[in-house]
């Protein structure tokens, strides 16, 4: 009616009303919607299992695509990291936006074998024709592996599919495509299986998504081991336990609306001003009257946006500081009342400092810049709803269960030595508030299905939310057997080629970051790879090719030099540096910074960068 208030969702986690809305401001709405919703669920449920206050990492995985996210709910206003600049299919994108990174790596992802190599995505099945099980000639993707392996039930599926949309998912139709690919990959791997297929492909997968949350995680300083995962999305329960694994992970939470929390989050987020300026002053006591100035301005332009509030909005402020000849700014928390009630400049220097070294590594100087001021305003909320009541638009637990209201079981395929094995299968309606289940074991919901894996056990919370626990080390489940394989065997040759690359290109993003050269910091003019201990490459971050067609010769002369007894042997902690033309140097500036890696006392790979200084030569 004429009464109702529209609000849409903005890629900065904040409602906006329409008029003050730019279509620029909702690229990543929805992901945005689902960082929220996790976020609050996750609070809710550390409330109701008794944990304290923890870092979250969102893990988003849908039909074509894999979402995740950090947040860390100890620093205040300050979890809510916002990225002015976000660059989107190449696009330099100007708008903030919540610290949401995208994978390729969806229910939907294509499996396939190139020679060589198995591979997942990043081409997507999409909906039409979907999966090999939707019954319309679809190619075999992850959907179609966790069905083969039992990790999808095929009862639990409603009959939607065929073109009729009224037939059960096709079973045989998902066997024979896994049977073309072990066909195709026995030549390397004699005797492989579609089960160890379909288990390949599902190792890629976890690893390409473990890696999208490394990159916005340990990358930004933040340390994962204490985190609990937020699994949501309609295929993440069925990844969430081995992604855990991978990362170190203890804890995993499924919500009751876990296949679609980013539309439960979107009813969840709160209407916010977001307003900034660029002050480019130096952080000196002489700067604070001026930028108390511009953050009372930027609050009574936000006030004017919010229209009349019935209480008091919260206000925070933020000061994005970065030290001086560098281009990577931090935010701090700051408030604009009179210095002795907030933060003088010594408090910003130090608070400055200390995210900084959680950052690169090392302390600045004291030569600082605030280069933005950010001010955010949010209406006053309710008091929300008492610990352990239901959230509104929950499913009820009491409702009809596809399966019968009592523990059944379903066969799951859990590794090359166990086999096929009987396990139970829940449906949460079935489940009581403290109840406890012991992996492996399958439970059904209305939106997804959760995989738990044996070593770790699941309690049924008040809210309705699982909350999955790890009791033991992981047990191994190689996606390729250990039988001899006549060549490299694809899967593994594709896990590693993930591993090593992440390597190269974690060290291109951390020499970017801590860099004081021009040339590195904004050219990107440098490399990165990894070599094995004869000096060949190994694999290179997509960097300048004339710095690694070169770059082993470095590594392989200065291996000649310690046979000929021109230097001594590497120690662990040592770091070469080298730019010699005559020993696979480019030209005078460029440098090459080369260090052993050292396994049981033996220098069993290199890495090595290589970066055009322009106050050199």
């Amino acid at each position: 009616g004429p009464a109702t208030r529209l609000r849409v969702m903005r890629s900065s986690g904040a409602l906006a009303a329409p008029e003050l809305l730019l279509a620029k401001d909702t690229i990543l709405s929805g992901p945005a919607g689902g960082m929220v919703g996790a976020v609050a669920v996750a609070q809710r449920a550390l409330g109701l299992a008794g944990l304290p206050p923890q870092p979250i990492v969102g893990f988003d995985m849908g039909g074509t695509s894999t979402d995740v996210f950090h947040f860390d709910g100890r620093r205040g206003d300050l979890a809510w990291e916002r990225s002015p600049c976000t660059e989107i299919v190449g696009l330099q994108l100007q708008a903030p936006m919540l610290p949401i990174h995208s994978v390729a790596a969806g229910g939907g992802s294509i499996l396939r074998f190139d020679g060589q190599r198995l591979q997942v995505g990043p081409a997507s099945a999409g909906a039409d024709p979907g999966p090999a099980a939707y019954r319309r000639g679809g190619p075999a993707t992850i959907t179609d592996a966790n069905l083969l392996l039992g990790r999808l039930p095929i009862a639990a599926l409603p009959a939607v599919f065929g073109p009729t949309a009224d037939q059960p998912a096709d079973g045989e139709a998902v066997r024979q495509r896994f049977s073309e690919l072990a066909t195709a990959m026995a030549a390397a791997a004699p005797g492989i299986t579609p089960e160890r297929v379909a288990a390949g492909a599902l190792q890629i997968a976890v690893e390409t998504m473990a890696e999208a949350l490394r990159l916005i995680s340990i990358q930004r300083g933040h340390d994962l081991r204490e985190a609990l995962l937020v699994s949501f999305g309609g295929a993440g329960g069925q990844h969430a336990c081995r992604l855990a694994e991978l990362l170190g992970l203890q804890r995993v939470l499924l919500h009751p609306l876990a296949g679609v929390l980013s539309a439960y989050g979107l009813g969840m987020a709160e209407q916010a001003r977001l307003l900034e300026c660029s002050p480019r002053l130096p952080l000196r006591t002489a700067s604070l009257p001026l930028l108390r100035q511009q953050g009372t301005e930027l609050v009574a332009g936000a006030l004017a946006g919010l229209g009349p509030p019935a209480m008091p909005p919260r206000v925070g402020v933020r000061l994005e500081i970065r030290a001086a000849g560098s281009e990577q700014g931090l935010e701090v928390g700051w408030s604009l009342q009179e210095p002795s009630a907030g933060a003088g400049v010594a408090e910003l220097q130090e608070a400055f400092a200390a995210s900084y070294q959680q950052r690169y590594g090392y302390r600045p100087g004291d030569d600082l810049v605030v280069e933005r001021l950010l001010v955010e305003l949010t209406p006053a909320t309710p008091v929300p709803p008492a610990a352990g009541s239901m959230p509104t638009g929950s499913p009820r637990l009491d409702g009809p269960a596809a399966i019968p209201p009592l523990a059944q079981t379903s066969f799951l395929w859990l590794g090359e030595e166990a086999g096929w094995q009987a396990v139970p299968l829940w449906r949460r309606s079935q489940l009581q508030p403290g109840q406890h289940l012991e992996g492996p074991a399958l439970v059904l919901d209305l939106t997804t299905t959760t995989v738990l894996e044996p070593g770790w056990q699941a309690r049924l919370l008040a809210d309705g939310a699982l909350l999955l626990e790890q009791l033991a080390s992981p047990l191994a489940r190689p996606g390729a057997s250990g039988r001899p394989a006549v060549g490299p065997d694809p899967t593994l040759l594709e896990l590693y080629n993930h591993r090593f690359s992440a390597i190269a290109e974690q060290m291109g993003v951390r020499l970017q970051q801590s860099a004081r050269s021009v040339n590195i910091r904004e050219r990107f003019d440098f490399s990165c790879a990894l070599f094995d201990g004869a000096g060949r490459l190994v694999a290179n971050a997509p960097h300048i090719p004339v710095h690694l067609g070169s770059m082993g010769d470095s590594v392989t002369s200065l291996l000649e030099a310690i046979a000929r007894g021109d230097r001594p042997p590497l120690a662990p902690g040592d770091v070469v540096l080298s730019n010699n033309p005559y020993n696979g140097g480019t030209h005078l500036p460029d440098i090459t910074a080369i260090t052993p890696v050292f396994v049981d006392g033996d220098p069993l790979f290199f890495v090595a960068s290589r970066g055009h200084h322009a106050d050199v030569g």
